[in-house]
């Protein structure tokens, strides 16, 4: 039924080398990729209740009846893939390669060396809160990106999050279930039925149940998930939860985490929190009371009221999560680490250097006016290379130095890339708002003194042509490419989410240029 070890796809390019892992609906493989040398996973959709395999390792189906139904599957597993290769997020597994071969279809994406959080608690045991959190953070800002672009997973569970054994990080995988939805919150993907028991909640049960996006379905599931770390045992099916609840945690775990759990884990979706913010919020109502209190930017409108956004504190967790553990070196080692981005995290210590007495008159170089928003430094009104405010301008990617002369002859001029703090001091010292502007999407960031200026979304939605995101280089990123494969960019999307978080270097990306007087 499996690909046998040694078998090669795309003529040679990948050598299959074991098999992964199996589930309903496809076959992960482990391959070399022969022309880099280098080791990848490969998921092979394979039905195994509909097909099986001849001996030239073709796919062959049981039953006539049944070939319009796998033709519509291998579709929507295609799809799938192609929505997938799109997101772009340290802890979300890459794409790199989809093609059909053998009567079916494969998708590539990088092999993470590691263990899944189900492996290590059967192997290990339950985890201690610090560690169990410090997880769940990083994969709720996965699902949160993920949930800004109008998808859901769907199959959220430890068994589909990989811990790197490099870094520690955690990797979110299998999109198997996930679905695409529109604008108006419809699904424009369908895929097959599949539910983790005790990760699922009641509507994943239902026909039609996910039918249109709630953020609060993964929500369920990282509550489930968050719940099978602290305890080592697998959530109750909703059920036995309506009728007698959740089990009791180990004593060990704070009563704040344990109610966290419960929310999210309400078998009534509008009972549960109505975003991951609002979940994170719990986790760490603390952090997310300073960071209400300080905010000044609006989420945009939207169909479910929310609390201010997330802003900076991701950051934050990673740190409170890494001093709160027991280990003493290891807190010191990221704290050291962490002082060359000291200004990513905004702590209450850090002042910020805003200008009071800016001049008035106007700064203009080769057309682009720098605004005065009250701030450190004043901000170009447009893209590089843009005609006009809405206008995304030049992508540049920061490698080939042909285009990277645009911004060193501004840098001449006096014009630079913003550094992280810079970003940050325009995130947290300005309102944002959503706004249209000439048929563009994008926000209206407006100083404190009353200027303003538009940042229009660059990026579209999977195979939507709207754009629904924007990222943008930092100074660090686009001078620094020394000891990482990625750094921090600008990022912001619809749903009231900005904030600087990293991504590979490779980017093509367009510039938005700061001018210090």
């Amino acid at each position: 039924m499996q690909l046998a070890p040694n078998t090669e796809l795309q003529s040679g390019k990948y050598r299959i080398i074991r098999v992964l892992g199996q589930g309903g609906f496809g076959i992960t493989y482990l391959a070399e990729h022969t022309m880099l040398d280098k080791m990848v996973a490969i998921k092979e959709f394979f039905p195994k209740e509909y097909c099986d395999r001849d001996n030239t390792s073709h796919l062959t189906i049981g039953t006539q009846n049944n070939v319009d139904l796998v033709a519509q599957l291998k579709n929507k597993f295609i799809k799938e893939a192609r929505n997938i290769s799109k997101l772009r997020h340290n802890n979300i597994i890459t794409i790199h390669d989809i093609f059909q071969e053998n009567d079916t279809a494969y998708y590539v994406m990088e092999y993470v060396e590691g263990a899944s959080l189900s492996e290590i608690v059967k192997k290990e045991g339950t985890l201690n809160e610090v560690e169990a959190l410090g997880y769940i953070s990083k994969i709720a800002d996965a699902v949160a990106y993920m949930h800004s672009l109008s998808m859901n997973h769907l199959d959220l569970k430890p068994a589909n999050i990989m811990v790197r054994k490099s870094d520690d990080e955690p990797i979110l995988i299998d999109f198997g279930l996930s679905k695409q939805y529109d604008a108006s919150g419809g699904q424009t993907s369908t895929t097959p039925i599949g539910i983790s028991h005790g990760f699922a909640p009641i509507e994943q049960y239902r026909p039609g149940g996910v039918a249109t996006f709630t953020p609060q379905t993964d929500i369920y599931a990282l509550g489930a998930t968050l719940f099978n770390l602290l305890s080592g045992s697998v959530p109750p099916h909703y059920s036995d939860i309506l009728e007698e609840g959740l089990p009791p945690l180990p004593n060990s775990v704070s009563r704040q985490t344990s109610d966290a759990i419960g929310h999210a884990m309400e078998v009534r979706k509008n009972k549960r929190p109505a975003s991951i913010e609002d979940f994170l919020g719990e986790l760490y109502p603390d952090l997310f009371k300073q960071d209400a209190e300080h905010a000044l930017i609006p989420n945009p409108k939207r169909e479910v009221e929310q609390m201010p956004t997330i802003k900076h504190v991701i950051p934050v967790i990673e740190e409170t999560v890494l001093l709160a553990s027991s280990d003493k070196k290891q807190s010191e080692a990221k704290v050291a680490s962490s002082d060359s981005h000291a200004d990513v995290k905004n702590s209450p210590d850090i002042k910020l250097d805003i200008a009071k007495d800016k001049p008035a008159y106007p700064i203009e170089i080769d057309g682009i006016e720098f605004v005065d928003l009250g701030l450190s430094v004043r901000w170009a009104n447009m893209n590089l290379g843009a005609k006009n405010p809405r206008d995304v301008g030049l992508f540049i990617n920061k490698t080939v130095a042909e285009e990277a002369k645009n911004v060193y002859e501004f840098n001449l001029k006096g014009a630079k890339v913003p550094t992280i703090g810079q970003w940050e001091e325009l995130k947290n010292n300005c309102s944002w708002e959503w706004t249209e502007l000439g048929g563009a999407g994008g926000y209206m960031v407006r100083g404190r003194n009353g200027n303003s200026i538009f940042l229009p979304f660059s990026g579209e939605n999977n195979e939507f042509s709207f754009r629904t995101f924007g990222r943008l280089f930092t100074h660090e990123t686009f001078y620094d490419t020394i000891g990482e494969i990625s750094k921090y960019y600008f990022y912001y999307a619809h749903g009231g989410i900005y904030k600087c978080t990293k991504y590979s270097l490779n980017y093509n990306c367009p510039v938005r240029l700061i001018y210090q007087p």
